[in-house]
């Protein structure tokens, strides 16, 4: 076979298209990066925000509401049944913090990783089991504690309703809940 029988897909000038080819089209991928920027962004956004509320919303709000609201309300129950319920349901809302707190604090290094544009390692796992857990122990302090706070304290003349609410939005508006644009 001589030079003038070999295919065109062999030829010289057909290598170098073909390599410019697959060149353009890996720079056409470009394309891509200011979405893929954007989200980058919006991800540090959301982190920072959260990292910023966490500690008081997380941690403080915990240690007020252990020292002001499961205080009163232990204090304020009748001795025996009713007693050894709240202490029970305490109990479990206490430990429903501690993990909570510390599942915060593994996904907040690489959260502050994240935010500072280091490679970042965060399992998404994590974070969906935090909202989930937290999410949990509010609905259950919600449907469980606070009813039977507001009616053991009610009936020790404490106003049960200021107290919960302000433990309890004390630190809300801090939090993001919604995404910032």
């Amino acid at each position: 076979m001589n030079h003038h029988d070999t295919p065109l897909t062999d030829s010289p000038s057909a290598k170098y298209a073909s390599c410019h080819a697959g060149i353009a089209q890996r720079l056409q991928k470009l394309d891509e990066m200011p979405e893929l920027v954007a989200a980058i962004a919006r991800a540090r956004s959301v982190a920072q925000r959260s990292l910023n509320a966490a500690r008081d919303a997380i941690f403080e709000h915990h240690v007020e509401e252990e020292r002001d609201l499961f205080a009163a309300v232990l204090a304020s129950a009748a001795p025996g049944a009713e007693r050894m319920h709240v202490q029970a349901v305490i109990e479990r809302l206490t430990a429903q913090h501690r993990a909570i707190e510390a599942l915060w604090t593994s996904v907040e290094r690489e959260l502050v990783r994240g935010v500072t544009g280091c490679a970042s390692r965060i399992e998404l796992d994590d974070l969906k089991r935090l909202a989930t857990e937290y999410e949990a122990h509010a609905r259950f302090e919600e449907a469980v504690f606070l009813p039977m706070a507001e009616s053991i304290l009610e009936r020790n003349g404490v106003d049960a309703a200021a107290l919960a609410l302000a433990v309890h939005q004390r630190h809300a508006p801090e939090w993001p809940l919604q995404h910032a644009a």
